[in-house]
């Protein structure tokens, strides 16, 4: 179990339903979780893509790296990092196998941000605000 005050192990499903190559989305704790078998390895990590949030459990894997569906950004699942930017880095979460089975732990969810997080992010990346247009 992971070091994280709060952090549960959740179960993933079968093991033999994560073949090689394949990608699936697992609800765990409030998170949203893209879990998966790189080549054999077993990999769990954030599921909302760090440019536009596209689900990763949506995207294909190209050996080590996932890449989104939306954007084409591509992450190693190693690490969790992007390739090329290595400074932006995917939650990466312990995987094991119990029992035949896949099991995932989490720390719990962050608190949701508050509208007034949400517009100044909006406004810091410069998107004009919808309602007012004129």
């Amino acid at each position: 179990m992971s070091g994280h005050p709060g952090a549960v192990e959740v179960a993933a499903g079968p093991v033999g339903e994560f073949p090689a190559g394949t990608v699936r989305l697992v609800l765990a704790s409030g998170r949203r979780v893209a879990v998966g078998n790189a080549g054999g390895e077993l990999f769990a990590l954030d599921d909302t893509c760090l440019h536009r949030g596209g689900s990763l459990a949506c995207g294909h894997l190209d050996g080590q790296v996932l890449v989104c569906p939306q954007h084409w950004w591509r992450y190693d699942v190693r690490t969790g990092r992007r390739l090329g930017q290595p400074g932006l880095r995917l939650g990466r979460y312990p995987v094991r196998v119990v029992d035949g089975e896949v099991r995932v732990t989490v720390p719990p969810a962050p608190p949701p941000r508050s509208w007034r997080e949400l517009l100044l992010e909006h406004a810091r990346e410069g998107i004009p605000a919808r309602g007012g247009d004129r």
